[in-house]
């Protein structure tokens, strides 16, 4: 496989695993590369920046920009970003929390 082959089949990959939308419990929007759509949808502190390296490789400089201000977004006061971003649930005792408002959830800010 040539550099070129290679190049596409990653770009093509971070494309396929874009998720991007509105949160509907944290009301910001989001645009991130999912590590693994169907083991890890979530948005991980870890993962974003070593994706934001790679989209630069490949000069996908806006998307790559798109990731770090949603990695960001939910930074606290404080400068603790969390580890792991939860955008389209919400986790409560260990257990996936689906339509609920965040009021009801307690602490979730």
């Amino acid at each position: 496989m040539s550099d070129d082959e290679l190049r596409e089949k990653v770009r093509d990959l971070m494309f396929d695993n874009i998720k991007a939308g509105l949160s509907p419990y944290l009301k910001k929007h989001y645009c991130y590369v999912m590590p693994s759509p169907g083991n890890y949808p979530f948005q991980w502190w870890w993962d974003t920046c070593f994706n934001i390296f790679i989209l630069c490789a490949l000069n996908e400089t806006a998307l790559a920009k798109q990731n770090l201000v949603s990695l960001f977004r939910m930074q606290k006061k404080n400068g603790f970003v969390g580890h792991m971003i939860f955008w389209e649930s919400l986790i409560r005792d260990g257990n996936v929390a689906k339509n609920q408002k965040i009021s009801s959830l307690g602490s979730c800010q």
